[in-house]
């Protein structure tokens, strides 16, 4: 349990630096627009576990407007020891506009680009971290699409269930695995606390000479008996 606090106490505390990073970076370098997962957001609540599923990598990219402004901010960021990010500049991202046949594969099925809003002067960002990626409602639509239809894309399902381009399968988020708890300082301290009453008890134990008289005895008791 304490283990997982840390991890989720880590992850917060990186996406807290990662966001100071980009209000310094905007504040500096005016062509820095953001990060994609604030730039873009699902046009209805449905989908907000499969477009996050579908950045993949790209969740904490950050977009800017050109590639000089990008070796900047990296130097920036090199300069403070500040961590490190990853760049989309919209003058240099290779990107292009989704297969348009891709949008019939099945009624339940969308392409990502569909179901986000965004502003058109973002377009090429966009259109690179989803590219031609496909939001089914369920697996069983988004197996139709990706085998029996034969679309080698990205095929993501409203729970985050996710059949890479490759055909590699991984499954989705859970209703429990949304509701995970938030660690607070004083859960995090009653863990603490039980685990060092654990450990002292240990100690204990394995500190106590085991009883030789009674072993003496138990170990005559072995010889009568047989």
């Amino acid at each position: 349990k304490l283990d997982e606090a840390n991890a989720t106490k880590r992850a917060s505390n990186q996406e807290i630096k990662l966001r100071e990073n980009v209000s310094n970076l905007k504040r500096l370098f005016p062509g820095v627009k953001g990060l994609v997962t604030d730039l873009c957001r699902p046009k209805q609540r449905k989908y907000g576990t499969a477009v996050s599923t579908a950045l993949g990598k790209n969740i904490d990219s950050i977009v800017v407007d050109n590639l000089s402004i990008a070796s900047k901010c990296i130097a920036y960021l090199k300069e403070q020891r500040a961590g490190v990010a990853s760049f989309i500049p919209l003058d240099f991202v290779d990107s292009k506009p989704p297969n348009p046949t891709f949008r019939h594969a099945h009624p339940n099925a969308r392409l990502i680009l569909d179901v986000v809003e965004y502003e058109p002067l973002l377009e090429r960002a966009i259109q690179y971290v989803f590219g031609d990626a496909i939001v089914c409602d369920n697996m069983k639509i988004a197996k139709f699409v990706r085998w029996e239809k034969r679309i080698a894309v990205k095929v993501v399902t409203l729970d985050g269930s996710l059949i890479h381009k490759s055909g590699l399968m991984t499954g989705g988020v859970s209703i429990n695995d949304q509701k995970k708890q938030r660690w607070d300082k004083q859960v995090f301290n009653q863990l603490e606390y039980r685990r060092d009453e654990l450990l002292n008890e240990l100690n204990v134990l394995s500190s106590e000479k085991p009883n030789e008289m009674a072993e003496k005895k138990i170990m005559d008791e072995i010889v009568e008996l047989e």
